[in-house]
């Protein structure tokens, strides 16, 4: 048994007015309320009817006491990559100190990079995200990028998600010019000559929009091994689990580059010992359970 005291819980009848409680006791074994109330006598009485290790006691400093959150629209493979291994942009002010956080991320997270075969495995490139023009003042473009390194692909995700910027070694791996994407929708291109002189009208200037991330393919769509997978799930379950979310509906399958959703779930679910932080409600592609 679970009895939760010095709480304010609240609780709605038939015609819909709130009452407001005190103390819960919760029956662990079938996870139903047993009893609820504002009775302090008879709080005093549980409190003194069973000491043992059996029947948990919780102070909750007079907060609130409400069922589990339910994500019902959630990537949480995505959010756990993102917390893993992509560099947190959102705290930036400025250019520079959007390049900086970069630089420091690929200082302590060396990127390895096979020049003979640019995508061999996930991830390949350092990639940053929660970035927002209004903030830095201005949109970042490829130069911005190259100031922290031309030698490793850089791909940067605006907070939207609908919206990156790139430097020229992402460009270059995956074959993006400027003769071949000037007609295409998405692709922002220099209207006028850049301040620094290094790229006239016309040239790309890493900004990519809507359908013309991929274009990205080469980069994006390589997928990481499945250990990776599986510690980069367990993270964010834990996460959304911490702040009180105990069931998601998570699109894996076909986003954030998991093909093989089910049975990273699977293996997860394996290593829990049968058991998930919280429960989850998988959405997959209908191809994939013909």
């Amino acid at each position: 048994m679970l009895l939760l005291h010095n709480a304010r819980i609240i609780t709605s009848s038939l015609n819909h007015k709130s009452q407001r409680h005190s103390w819960m006791l919760v029956n662990t074994s079938t996870g139903l309320i047993d009893q609820i109330g504002n009775d302090h006598e008879h709080l005093s009485s549980l409190n003194a009817a069973d000491n043992s290790e059996e029947f948990q006691k919780v102070d909750c400093n007079d907060c609130i006491v409400f069922p589990g959150l339910w994500d019902a629209h959630c990537h949480i493979y995505g959010l756990g990559h993102v917390l893993t291994n992509v560099a947190d942009l959102q705290e930036c002010d400025s250019i520079d100190a959007m390049v900086n956080v970069l630089t420091e991320t690929l200082d302590s997270h060396p990127t390895p990079y096979d020049e003979s075969n640019p995508v061999v495995s996930f991830p390949k490139f350092l990639e940053g995200s929660q970035w927002d023009q209004k903030e830095l003042g201005r949109l970042p473009n490829i130069y911005d990028l190259d100031r922290v390194t031309t030698e490793v692909p850089i791909v940067c995700w605006r907070r939207c998600w609908h919206m990156c910027c790139v430097n020229s070694k992402a460009l270059e791996v995956c074959g993006i010019t400027r003769e071949n994407s000037a007609n295409k929708d998405g692709v922002d291109h220099f209207e006028d000559d850049h301040p620094d002189g290094q790229g006239i009208v016309g040239d790309c200037t890493g900004i990519l929009r809507e359908n013309a991330i991929s274009l990205l393919g080469d980069l994006l769509n390589q997928e990481s091994s499945n250990d990776v997978k599986v510690q980069e799930l367990r993270k964010g379950l834990n996460t959304v689990a911490s702040h009180g979310v105990t069931s998601v509906c998570s699109n894996d399958s076909s986003c954030f580059n998991i093909s093989n959703g089910w049975e990273t779930y699977g293996r997860l679910l394996e290593e829990g010992e049968g058991t998930l932080p919280c429960r989850v409600f998988l959405t997959t592609d209908w191809e994939q359970i013909r």
